[in-house]
């Protein structure tokens, strides 16, 4: 039988890579995407039945609540907590309620899939789940993305606490910090090629990583590793 992955914000980037990966080692995987699923439709094409998409606005509590109704009906063998959003609160009308659609979408609403799957995996007592977190939670954001960096830290303490509870349940819970990757969202959030130069000279490595770098690192932890959990890998190219 076939092993499944939920994995959300799949619609590009690193969430986008993971569905591949997952696919192409022969898993069935169940793919959130927010709004575009241009590139989903074209995996569907070639991989048919083993990829589902769900559409779903994590800020929006009916839309979530049919995301949850939805994965109660997946045993999944594997969890990816991928879909995010950054903090442009400085520049919006209405700084509190940027905020708290932040903090909903990169901590509280990964705490709820998490207990959803969680459950499931504890009656089979086994299972993997990775938090995808960001360099920002180790550095800390710049002053006017604090938000991001918070809830990021947010997020990595679902690590901790489900991977004490998951120990004795054959499920293994970690975090993957990704640095600078070359994704299209750095133009979502407005940055020129010249601050991606100044980015790049910051980097031991001295380039951006690959969205595949980071879907390698998650899919050993959800496809081989048995042992590791309550862990924070980075993968920022020395940053």
């Amino acid at each position: 039988m076939k092993q499944q992955a939920i994995i959300t914000g799949a619609g590009s980037g690193i969430g986008l890579a993971c569905v591949q990966k997952f696919l192409a080692a022969g898993w069935m995987v169940d793919a959130h995407y927010h709004s575009s699923d241009n590139a989903l439709k074209r995996l569907s094409k070639k991989y048919g039945n083993a990829l589902k998409c769900f559409k779903a606005d994590f800020s929006d509590e009916a839309s979530l609540k049919s995301f949850l109704e939805h994965i109660r009906n997946i045993r999944a063998d594997a969890l990816v907590n991928n879909a995010a959003i950054y903090d442009l609160s400085q520049g919006g009308r209405n700084r509190v309620a940027d905020a708290q659609k932040i903090f909903m979408i990169n901590t509280i609403v990964p705490i709820l899939i998490a207990e959803v799957v969680f459950e499931e995996m504890k009656i089979k007592r086994k299972g993997a789940i990775v938090n995808i977190s960001s360099i920002a939670a180790k550095y800390g954001s710049n002053g006017t993305e604090i938000f991001y960096g918070a809830s990021k830290r947010g997020l990595e303490a679902l690590t901790r606490t489900l991977s004490r509870q998951g120990a004795t349940n054959g499920i293994c819970v970690n975090t993957v910090r990704p640095g600078a990757i070359d994704t299209d969202f750095h133009k979502k959030i407005g940055r020129s090629d010249q601050q991606l130069v100044e980015r790049r000279k910051r980097i031991p490595m001295q380039r951006l990583g690959k969205p595949q770098e980071i879907a390698d690192m998650v899919f050993h932890l959800c496809a081989h590793n048995t042992f590791a959990t309550n862990q924070t890998i980075t993968v920022a190219g020395g940053d």
